[in-house]
């Protein structure tokens, strides 16, 4: 019989390379996809097609927010220069009940583009601070 234990949405580590006790609890992104290229020949009336490049798009990770504990990171990501090492960010999917499945997804070359450190609401005494980074990406590789 075909058995399937795959792995729920709310389970993963994703941590960037260098901070790994800062885990992130939330990931956007990490699509990779092909153009795809379309071109008339002049010998027919229908497009011709090839694969082209591999476009990565923007990464987005987040997390909830401590002042206190995040300041070093935030401190290294707002300093960060292109002219740094880029970065690497990891997310390890998890079974539901907390286990590794011995399955990484990476993102490689890494650049932040933004942070956002949270947002606050004075009329609300549930929602929880956010800690919110975008960055450029260039590989998407599974392993």
């Amino acid at each position: 019989m075909f058995r399937i234990n795959p792995a729920t949405a709310s389970g993963a580590i994703i941590t960037i390379a260098g901070f790994p006790e800062h885990r992130f609890t939330e990931v956007n992104g990490l699509e990779t996809k092909r153009a795809v290229i379309s071109f008339y020949d002049g010998r027919s009336q229908h497009p011709q097609s090839i694969i082209g490049n591999y476009e990565s798009g923007e990464l987005t990770i987040r997390k909830p927010y401590d002042p206190e504990f995040d300041a070093p990171l935030v401190a290294f990501l707002e300093g960060f220069s292109h002219q740094d090492d880029p970065l690497t960010v990891t997310v390890t999917p998890t079974t539901a009940g907390g286990g590794d499945t011995g399955i990484t997804i990476t993102a490689y070359e890494c650049y932040p583009l933004g942070i956002k450190h949270h947002d606050y609401n004075a009329s609300s005494t549930t929602d929880v601070a956010m800690l919110e980074v975008t960055m450029t990406k260039r590989l998407v590789q599974t392993g």
